[in-house]
């Protein structure tokens, strides 16, 4: 990342500075982390003006603020202070695609069904808690969500495979997911966990088992040991002793 200083030739003219800006960036794919500095004359006295966007292809506008100014006689004055991310920190009503999974789709869906505290058939705890964690980042940050509904979490990153967390994700479909899952080796050529879209969020989270479909199968394995292996067990531990 590069920090950009562009110069202007537009003098005693703060409209035309704002239509350059917008015409200049604003089709170009900015992001947060952006450090672009327009500087425009007027009289002795130098505007220089921070641009960044949030996210050009959600359709969110340019962003712009009032960084500074430089003048002969008093030198620079940098009105933008502290951490540029702190100043960052209001997208602004922005709408993200979220993605979660309901195993069995309700009739009516809505967001609170994701994120309450009473139990909710097809959410899982896992898709609770990360919910949980994003809202309380949705209320700092000001931005909000389009959900859509996938009944599993990991699915083929074929195209017109079915719908699943992890391939919505892969084609770019969805900006990040309302809930979480289980990564296995072989899933990790073509699921980006270290590095995905927006960011990454990391909890501890209670799996529950359901009684039936998946949970039925996982279940079997799940049985208590049987005596020749408890008896296994304990001569391991004392040989390790």
């Amino acid at each position: 990342m590069h920090p950009w200083l562009v110069l202007t030739d537009i003098v005693d003219d703060a409209g035309n500075c704002t239509d350059y800006i917008e015409d200049t960036f604003k089709w170009l794919n900015l992001s947060i982390d952006a450090d672009i500095a327009v500087v425009a004359k007027e009289g002795d006295n130098y505007t220089m003006t921070d641009v960044y966007n949030f996210g050009r292809i959600q359709g969110n506008d340019l962003e712009t603020t009032l960084l500074g100014t430089w003048h002969p006689d008093t030198g620079l004055n940098i009105v933008l202070k502290g951490y540029k991310y702190y100043n960052r920190w209001n997208f602004h009503n922005l709408t993200l695609r979220a993605i979660t999974v309901i195993v069995d789709q309700p009739e009516v869906f809505y967001p609170e069904m994701l994120s309450e505290m009473a139990f909710t058939p097809g959410v899982a705890a896992m898709t609770k808690i990360t919910s949980q964690m994003l809202n309380t980042l949705k209320e700092r940050h000001n931005f909000r969500f389009n959900y859509s509904i996938a009944g599993r979490w990991i699915g083929s990153p074929e195209r017109n495979s079915t719908l699943a967390v992890t391939n919505a994700l892969f084609w770019e479909e969805q900006d990040l997911s309302s809930t979480c899952a289980r990564i296995f080796p072989n899933w990790l050529d073509w699921v980006d966990i270290y590095h995905p879209p927006t960011t990454n969020l990391q909890t501890k989270f209670y799996y529950l088992i359901p009684e039936k479909g998946v949970g039925k199968y996982e279940n079997q394995f799940l049985t208590p040991m049987s005596d020749g292996v408890w008896g296994c067990a304990f001569l391991a531990g004392i040989a390790c002793t």
